[in-house]
C-alpha cells in the first residue's frame, strides 16, 4: 500500500516540476524576447509598433507574443510607450544611476 501513495505523491511532485519549469521558460522566452525589441528599437530611439516589429522579425512569433513582449519590456523599462502607437527607448539606465545595456542613454 506504501508504495502506491509514495508513486502517486512522485507522480504530483513531478508534474508540479514540469509546470514550474514550463513557467520558469515562458517568463525566460518573455524576457528574452522584450530584450530583442530593446535591442531592435535602441539604434533608432523611437520606431512605430508596426516599424518595430518588423525590424525585430518578430512577424512570424506566434499570435500575441510581440505585444506580450511588447508589455513585458514596458514593464522592464526597457521600452517606453508613445501616443500614436510608437515606442520609445526605456529609461532604465538614468533610473538606476548608471547605463543600462538595453537603454538609450
Amino acid at each position: 500500500m506504501r508504495a502506491h501513495t509514495s508513486q502517486r505523491t512522485s507522480s504530483y511532485r513531478n508534474a508540479r516540476r514540469r509546470h514550474i519549469n514550463r513557467e520558469d521558460h515562458e517568463r525566460a522566452v518573455l524576457a528574452a524576447q522584450a530584450r530583442l525589441l530593446a535591442r531592435a528599437l535602441r539604434p533608432y530611439g523611437v520606431l512605430s509598433r508596426p516599424v518595430l516589429k518588423r525590424l525585430a522579425r518578430a512577424r512570424g512569433w506566434r499570435e500575441g507574443c510581440f505585444d506580450l513582449a511588447l508589455h513585458a519590456a514596458v514593464q522592464m523599462e526597457l521600452i517606453e510607450l508613445l501616443p500614436l502607437g510608437f515606442c520609445r527607448c526605456g529609461r532604465t539606465g538614468e533610473a538606476s544611476g548608471g547605463a543600462h545595456p538595453l537603454s538609450c542613454a
